[in-house]
């Protein structure tokens, strides 16, 4: 195998990889029960959204130049911008981004980060899942901090009736 040929069974592999993150939002997404309460777009991910549109762009002049490969790569930088641009979902159940879903019940801590613009979040989830951070704008910070806090405290709320 050459080089080229080696090349393109790594764009293969990360296409692939691209497809199934993409499978797997849009599975979590038609599981979820309840309704969207807020929508947000996370921080701006300008290097992703660049590394997708040269990537795009690379498999067109690909294409164009007759090597059909390219449409690997248009497949490749239009999935992988599409996983850089999917919304941070708030529903009356819980938290979407990223084809993760935690419940409400499932978040023990969390925070906000101001020098990285990150929201951090603690779940009862095992191994390296337990932890995770959403790149959120800090105009939205208040916002989701509030109510994150407030569907919390109907959940002790709840818990406390039943004593």
């Amino acid at each position: 195998m050459n080089f080229t040929q080696v090349l393109q069974v790594l764009y293969v592999i990360i296409l692939l990889f691209i497809l199934k993150q993409i499978y797997n939002a849009i599975n979590t997404k038609r599981r979820i029960d309840g309704k969207i309460i807020a929508v947000y777009m996370p921080k701006s991910r300008v290097v992703m959204a660049i590394a997708a549109g040269l990537l795009a762009m690379m498999g067109a002049f690909s294409v164009f130049a007759k090597d059909y490969f390219g449409l690997v790569y248009i497949a490749a930088g239009l999935g992988f911008g599409y996983l850089t641009m999917e919304k941070i979902l708030v529903y009356d159940t819980g938290l979407y981004y990223s084809g993760r879903f935690d419940k409400w019940e499932d978040i023990k801590k969390w925070s906000y980060d101001n020098s990285a613009n990150l929201l951090e979040i603690e779940t009862t989830r095992l191994g390296n899942k337990a932890n995770r951070t959403i790149p959120l704008k800090f105009e939205d910070k208040d916002e989701i901090l509030t109510i994150i806090k407030s569907k919390k405290n109907k959940k002790k709320g709840k818990s406390k009736k039943k004593s």
